[in-house]
């Protein structure tokens, strides 16, 4: 799972962006995002913010990141109890930013480094990606 909320199977009507466009790829021809054949995209509906996925980057789960603030490459993780270590940033953690508080970023998927205990939410990531 790419997002940090359950995702939301609804029709697409008009225009709209996947946003794993800007977390996975750098070429647009591997996320579905573009194709005006879809019917179907994954939103949530829990955060501030237009969060929507297209069926590819909505169930991904191989995908690891770096970013501009850990020296290691982050993996997508299903661990619990957990703390977004964008908070110690200067821009803090970008998830607690847009409405979701610590305790329920800990029981989400996050992004993290095993070796160096450390973990980004999926707002962060996408803040703070290289």
């Amino acid at each position: 799972m790419t997002h940090n909320h359950k995702l939301k199977k609804v029709k697409i009507e008009g225009e709209w962006t996947c946003r794993g466009l800007s977390l996975y790829y750098t070429d647009t021809k591997d996320c579905l995002g573009k194709d005006t054949k879809l019917i179907y995209k994954y939103k949530c509906d829990k955060c501030k913010d237009k969060i929507e996925y297209c069926y590819t980057c909505a169930t991904r789960s191989d995908t690891s990141f770096s970013s501009k603030i850990h020296k290691c490459n982050l993996l997508l993780h299903n661990l619990s109890g957990w703390d977004c270590d964008g908070s110690s940033q200067n821009d803090g953690c970008q998830g607690q930013k847009n409405g979701c508080n610590s305790s329920s970023i800990r029981d989400m998927p996050g992004f993290g480094c095993r070796n160096c205990n450390w973990d980004l939410c999926d707002r962060c990531i996408v803040h703070y990606i290289t």
